[in-house]
């Protein structure tokens, strides 16, 4: 829910022209069609930088190249699924957690930290692939539960990966576990602290570069789509799942209601408790719907 919520809050200023200070369609378009993209399982992180250069394009006026661009991105996904097949779901995987040792966590922390644009959104499909597909040694459900804790608390969103990593090193024993959630959680950091405190002069340079920041415009307007489709496909997971019996499968409706009121909510009282509320009433519902 509050993912989903995210799109909107980000999106009403993500979406807006700099120099009009109004919507503007060409970010509209690269938010809609990064989130096609991810549907049809195109690398997100192509989609960020094809669409930040999109945009450098149009607020140029260059319409010619912004055109033959976006056409040929579309032909080239046409090519490789004639050639190659439709992307795989861990076409987005590096493999490099393909089990949840120490090291590894840590190497998961520190690139997921790294590719981290516009916040923990963008990290979640990396460690989902990561963990989940490609490692598979995380359960898609307990994924999905360390996201909804990462939202509760008072912390950044990314501080779901510390509950990530305390569940890859749970096989191992309690102490493993904490051992887990400390390393991903210093990994995910590190790149952060590196790029603000190291590389803070050089981020405002580029930041101010006229070149440079309308592709960070258009970047920005590829996040909201990022969002967006993480945001669906964790729905789609969370109401439907993988049903394996008529019971599991009836289930589906009364936790589509659920999630319905509870986004309605979500919306209607801001108020910084809600979330922990919701969670609360959240639980005794499932304890008498779906237990």
């Amino acid at each position: 829910m509050q993912i989903l919520k995210a799109v909107h809050k980000i999106a009403d200023h993500s979406l807006l022209s700099q120099r009009t200070k109004k919507i503007d369609v060409f970010l509209v378009i690269a938010a809609i069609c990064t989130a096609v993209n991810g549907a049809l399982r195109i690398n997100i992180f192509i989609s960020l930088g094809f669409y930040g250069i999109f945009y450098s394009f149009t607020a140029r006026r260059l319409w010619i190249p912004a055109a033959i661009l976006w056409i040929m991105q579309y032909v080239g996904f046409a090519l490789f699924v004639v050639f190659r097949g439709f992307p795989s779901p861990v076409s987005l995987a590096l493999g490099i957690a393909t089990t949840p040792s120490l090291i590894n966590l840590f190497v998961l922390g520190l690139v997921t930290g790294s590719l981290s644009f516009g916040g923990a959104y963008t990290a979640i499909p990396f460690v989902q692939v990561e963990a989940v597909l490609k490692g598979g040694w995380l359960p898609q459900s307990v994924f999905i539960d360390c996201i909804a804790i990462g939202n509760i608390l008072p912390a950044p969103l990314v501080i779901f990966a510390t509950f990530v990593g305390f569940q890859g090193g749970l096989k191992e024993g309690l102490g493993n576990a904490f051992a887990g959630a400390v390393i991903i959680t210093l990994g995910m950091f590190f790149p952060c602290f590196l790029f603000t405190i190291a590389g803070h002069s050089l981020l405002e340079k580029l930041v101010r570069n006229k070149l440079l920041s309308t592709f960070f415009d258009g970047l920005c307007g590829a996040v909201v789509g990022v969002i967006a489709i993480i945001a669906v496909q964790i729905l789609q997971s969370s109401v439907q799942g993988r049903p394996k019996s008529d019971m599991q499968a009836a289930q589906t409706g009364p936790a589509a209601v659920l999630y319905m009121l509870a986004l309605a909510v979500l919306y209607k009282f801001t108020n910084k408790w809600t979330p922990l509320v919701l969670l609360a009433c959240g639980a005794i519902a499932g304890q008498f719907l779906f237990v």
